[in-house]
């Protein structure tokens, strides 16, 4: 067995809802990686890190289990983390010794009641069937990029209007088939 030193060790926890998708990203990063010659499946019952029987059963991840890459010369220990209440005592242990967590979140939680407020979903990425418009942070200028002065003009009607303008023009440079056709020239 290979030995690391400690600059070389990495210990990463995958954690997330129940039924996110933990287990199966990580069989597809064990096989991206070449760490396993097979891309396991929950759904099959043959991921690496869901081996008991209850687990193969019940198609969920009930205690922590390890599994690692090699990966540009160091170690990456992944710790599969249950996304389930009862067994949250697991990824909270899990969490003490990994240097990062993987947040893993499904794409449709934002469709489950309660998950998200209703207000959040109104400006969402492709919400209006537009590309999102620019996002802009600090600092006000960066590698020659100032952000545009109506947006630190306080005038949020204004504001509303320039997101706009930017998604439609985003929208007809880069994904022109998603423009209603009187829209399109």
């Amino acid at each position: 067995m290979k030995v690391y030193d400690a600059q070389s060790l990495r210990n990463v926890a995958l954690v997330g809802h129940s039924g996110a998708g933990k287990t199966q990203l990580l069989s597809a990063l064990l096989f991206a990686a070449g760490a396993v010659n097979r891309f396991g499946r929950v759904d099959d019952g043959t991921t690496v890190t869901d081996f008991d029987e209850e687990e193969i059963a019940r198609k969920h991840t009930l205690s922590a289990s390890l599994a690692y890459v090699e990966w540009n010369r160091n170690k990456i220990n992944f710790i599969d983390t249950s996304g389930m209440a009862n067994f949250l005592s697991d990824a909270r242990a899990s969490l003490r010794v990994a240097d990062a967590a993987l947040v893993v979140i499904d794409a449709v939680i934002r469709l489950l009641p309660g998950a998200i407020d209703d207000l959040s979903t109104d400006e969402e990425s492709f919400q209006s069937g537009l590309l999102e418009y620019p996002q802009y942070t600090r600092p006000p200028s960066f590698r020659g990029m100032d952000v545009p002065e109506i947006l630190t003009s306080g005038d949020h009607g204004a504001v509303a209007r320039w997101r706009a303008e930017q998604a439609t023009a985003r929208t007809r440079e880069r994904r022109p088939d998603l423009l209603p056709p009187a829209e399109e020239g």
